[in-house]
């Protein structure tokens, strides 16, 4: 009888953490989950998963997480940890050595993992594959990038960074002008290279294999063919038949790195040419169709660390369907309201043809499995609440929340001065608490986005204002600025009443503390909020500015008359 493995998947992946946890737990493994959300994702809802488990986000501060984590590991003992999704492969090869002390990491040596992560030597790994490789310029740090062809494709060289003990988050995405690059370099150069590549286009195809130090031990070659969010995610896979050459590049792939664990490599395919777009570390949304193929890829990759390996490579031989029917459908109605047309109904229907002929398969719902089908709207229905609640509560909140005592309000005070992402209004604002005289003031963004410049519209108007170079300045995440002050402050100032409520949910020590720069100068008729004016037009900008400005003023004249 095989032996019973205690297993802990690790983040937030919920289309391949379900099938993990069904195929292991078939097995009578013990499969756990450990989310990086806050909400339980539909895989915890699996009869196959023995365990869900939350340590909380990493929003305190890296370092803590990983310590609670070390303690778990170290109380449960687990065979093996599975990251599954990107964040929980950073945090996990951020203390490697200390968390493969206490599990068996299902995954790559350290420096595998280092070569994959980083996309620009991704693609000299691609290329030395045989894959084709887009044109790409690796524009370093601090350093000036050449005027692209637009449109062009921006790529932070790394999806996830921790930097200065927090996870910091990037995206890619698609540029078309001078200003659109400005803006979004603003925000990610000043934190990780980026490369400016030209965008490829053609039919998204994944390379999918599991491997035990550069052993291939099952690969399928997957296409995508619905994506609704356009953020690489696939709602509907076909398995397609893995040409040799395809074969032949996974194979290369998992002897230079002598791979263990998962990869996806993400393509797209132009006539019979594959141009390498992405790769990662981790079982990919792609794991249910393989497995409906005849790939499972969990049952393989354990059997082999188990000391199980079959001598030959899996490769299946039908070509079936995956739908995560939920993402698909929602996908549905954005094309439609859209286009006010029926047209993409009746051909999202006609694609149900394969489930009539037995080819296709749900991701979420199976009639021996039921629950994850039917919890898998939480979310959504927990969002619409959120927000629902959120457009009552606040206004309630607002009136009855504890208000901080103003009398003792001195320009010696310690304020802390909160918007969305610390690049525009709090920015300005500590400028000109500073200017008039405030001695301790800081500001910072609800987004978990530190190190980034602020807009050019707000390095104008402090530079025309207060002859500041506002170029040097850096944006902060809250979590990162309470914790370099200690949690010592007086007074948190925000923009909009919503900011106050979802700042007293995500840090109740600041209950007390909370008010809106509006209230603190004064007034109480009309709009109290300050509206974000990121994205509108330069005037926004402008009078956003000069009506904080005029704020600031009133609140220098109140704690100067009270000093």
């Amino acid at each position: 009888m095989a032996s019973i493995s205690n297993i802990l998947l690790f983040g937030s992946n919920e289309s391949a953490s379900l099938e993990m946890c069904r195929s292991l737990g078939r097995n009578r493994h013990h499969v756990a989950i450990l989310r990086l959300s806050v909400s339980k994702t539909s895989a915890e809802y699996s009869r196959f998963c023995a365990e869900s488990l939350y340590l909380g986000t990493s929003e305190t501060s890296v370092g803590e997480y990983l310590s609670r984590l070390k303690n778990l590991l170290s109380l449960q003992r687990f065979d093996y940890l599975i990251p599954v999704d990107n964040l929980a492969c950073e945090l996990v090869y951020f203390d490697y050595d200390g968390i493969s002390h206490l599990s068996k990491v299902v995954g790559p040596n350290p420096q595998a993992y280092a070569s994959i992560r980083n996309r620009h030597l991704a693609l000299g790994l691609a290329a030395s594959a045989g894959l084709e490789v887009p044109n790409a310029i690796l524009v370093k740090q601090q350093g000036q990038p050449p005027n692209p062809t637009f449109p062009c494709l921006l790529r932070p060289v790394f999806p996830v960074a921790i930097i200065e003990d927090e996870p910091q988050v990037f995206s890619e995405r698609t540029i078309n002008s001078a200003e659109g690059l400005d803006a979004k370099l603003r925000d990610d150069l000043l934190r990780c290279d980026v490369l400016l590549q030209v965008p490829v286009t053609g039919e998204r195809i994944e390379l999918n294999y599991c491997a035990i130090e550069g052993r291939v031990l099952g690969m399928t070659m997957t296409s995508c063919l619905h994506n609704p969010n356009l953020d690489g995610n696939s709602s509907y896979r076909k398995s397609v038949e893995a040409s040799p050459s395809a074969v032949a590049i996974v194979q290369s792939v998992a002897n230079k790195l002598a791979w263990t664990g998962f990869m996806t490599i993400e393509c797209k395919r132009q006539a019979d040419k594959l141009y390498f777009s992405d790769i990662k570390a981790f079982p990919a949304g792609s794991t249910t169709v393989s497995a409906y193929a005849g790939v499972d890829f969990s049952k393989l990759l354990l059997a082999g660390l188990n000391g199980g390996q079959s001598p030959e490579i899996t490769i299946p031989n039908r070509s079936v369907y995956s739908r995560n029917l939920r993402t698909d459908f929602l996908g549905l109605l954005k094309r439609m309201a859209k286009g006010l047309k029926l047209r993409p109904a009746a051909a999202w229907l006609g694609s149900f043809r394969h489930l009539l002929s037995g080819r296709e398969r749900f991701e979420i719902e199976r009639l021996d499995d039921p629950l994850p089908a039917i919890r898998q709207f939480d979310g959504l229905i927990g969002s619409f609440i959120e927000k629902l609640s959120l457009r009552f509560k606040t206004p309630f909140y607002y009136l009855v929340s504890p208000k901080p005592d103003l009398k003792t309000l001195k320009k010696t005070s310690s304020l802390l001065v909160v918007c969305q992402g610390n690049i525009n209004r709090s920015i300005v604002a500590e400028c000109l608490f500073k200017a008039r005289g405030f001695t301790r003031v800081r500001s910072a963004g609800l987004l978990g986005m530190s190190g980034r410049m602020p807009s050019h519209q707000a390095e104008d108007f402090l530079a025309k204002r207060l002859r500041i170079k506002a170029a040097i300045l850096r944006s902060h995440s809250v979590a990162r600025a309470l914790r370099e002050l200690n949690g010592e402050v007086d007074l948190v100032l925000c923009f909009e009443r919503r900011q106050i409520v979802e700042l007293a949910r995500r840090f109740p020590n600041l209950k007390g503390k909370l008010m809106l720069l509006t209230e603190l100068a004064g007034e109480d008729k009309g709009m109290l909020d300050i509206a974000d004016p990121h994205g509108k037009t330069t005037e926004t900008y402008l009078n956003i500015f000069k009506r904080i400005e005029n704020l600031v003023d009133k609140i220098a004249g109140i704690s100067k008359s009270s000093s």
